[in-house]
């Protein structure tokens, strides 16, 4: 016997990763114990393919992000590395979400892959196995890890403005370094546990309607709808997406507050007159700036994380399905942009980046001209650095220590 389906099974999202609580209602027949067969009617085929919002968000958005992002946050990662003045432990944080923005980029790609070898059935992984269902957990990883390092830069600033004597100690080298390998070992933990549900492909064979612009469409598709947790534990699966949208909550809640008592702090001090004191209100409004842009873009796939929930509970989906489409979509938007444009907002609110930026980079250019001007370019260039990173390590250091 077949079983007719109208609502599509679990198909791989960046961070939202499926459709998974509209299809609870779905069931399919299993055929030779090995494949389950769906027959779909015609009206609900376009549910089961790319849409034209993804086709653009693939083919468009995506490439456009992921040449971008990982421009900017390589060049913020030389930066880092090439300026003596800008190795600080809020810029250590900083470099870490960095790499989580590059690498999350980076795993976003295969969707971009993935949609060039199925081109039809949408997130068809049944070519690529398994690996399909690998990128989701890294998707997973560097998304909870960028909020890990979103909270420690955060929660430096609060201290180094609300209890400068108690960051003295946080900023400690070897404490700063311990706290980032534990967030980035509690990120892969969670990861891990966020993709248990998702952990390998799953085949499925598809009676699409009979007729004749059907005709070219896979017989045999796969998406991540395999799972490590028992059957019989039907609560696990409300229990992870509740984490889920905590994940989110929790920091948004703990940054809130911090930056709120860091903008009170602030007002209540006389206008910066120091040199120092300036550095370190734009490397506060740069981080207050950088949280707001954060939070916003990851509000649809939280809001989409809560509609989750609330179906599970009910049983049904309490959103319509065409709102549902559009969180997700606007979901993936958000969190490409956000992962791409950090660099962008920290020249645009701190001198001192702009200025250690244009550094870095005339210096790498002028080392690279042959001849007499050149050398001299370079020379002078060097010159420069010295000065800037002599003068900007002292302004880091007596801004961090107040």
């Amino acid at each position: 016997m077949e079983i007719v389906t109208t609502t599509p099974l679990p198909e791989l999202y960046s961070i939202t990763e499926s459709e998974t609580t509209f299809g609870l209602n779905s069931e399919v027949n299993i055929w030779n114990d090995s494949c389950p067969v769906l027959t779909i009617p015609a009206e609900f085929v376009h549910k089961y393919l790319y849409s034209s919002v993804d086709v653009v968000l693939t083919t468009i958005l995506m490439p456009i992000a992921i040449c971008l992002g990982c421009l900017l946050n390589g060049g913020f990662l030389y930066v880092v590395a090439s300026i003596q003045s800008m190795q600080t432990t809020t810029n250590f944080y900083l470099a870490n979400l960095a790499v989580c923005d590059g690498l999350y980029l980076l795993s976003t790609s295969y969707a971009i892959r993935s949609y060039i070898v199925s081109g039809t059935v949408s997130r068809n992984a049944v070519q690529d196995g398994d690996i399909s269902c690998v990128i989701l957990v890294l998707q997973t990883l560097f998304y909870v890890a960028s909020l890990a390092f979103i909270t420690l830069v955060t929660m430096e600033r609060f201290f180094g403005i609300c209890y400068p004597i108690k960051s003295l100690a946080l900023n400690r080298r070897r404490r700063t370094v311990k706290l980032a390998v534990g967030a980035w070992l509690i990120s892969l933990a969670v990861g891990f546990l966020y993709t248990m549900p998702y952990m390998y492909v799953e085949k499925i064979c598809i009676n699409w309607p009979d007729e004749e612009r059907f005709a070219d469409l896979p017989k045999v598709v796969g998406w991540c709808t395999g799972s490590l947790i028992p059957k019989r534990f039907t609560i696990f699966p409300i229990i992870i997406r509740g984490c889920k949208a905590l994940t989110f909550g929790i920091p948004f809640i703990l940054c809130t507050i911090m930056c709120i008592k860091i903008v009170a702090a602030l007002g209540k001090r006389p206008l910066p007159k120091s040199q120092a004191e300036r550095a370190r209100l734009h490397v506060t409004r740069m981080l207050l700036v950088n949280n707001t842009v954060f939070f916003i873009c990851n509000i649809p796939s939280t809001v989409l994380h809560i509609c989750v929930i609330s179906a599970l509970f009910v049983g049904t989906s309490i959103v319509p399905e065409e709102v549902i489409t559009t969180m997700i979509q606007t979901a993936i938007a958000c969190t490409l942009i956000n992962s791409a444009v950090n660099p962008i907002i920290y020249n645009a609110s701190n001198p001192r980046y702009r200025q250690a930026f244009c550094q870095a980079f005339t210096t790498c250019l002028c080392s690279r001209r042959d001849g007499k001007g050149g050398q001299q370019t370079s020379q002078l260039s060097t010159v420069d650095q010295r000065r800037l990173g002599t003068t900007s390590s002292k302004i880091e250091d007596v801004s961090e220590n107040k």
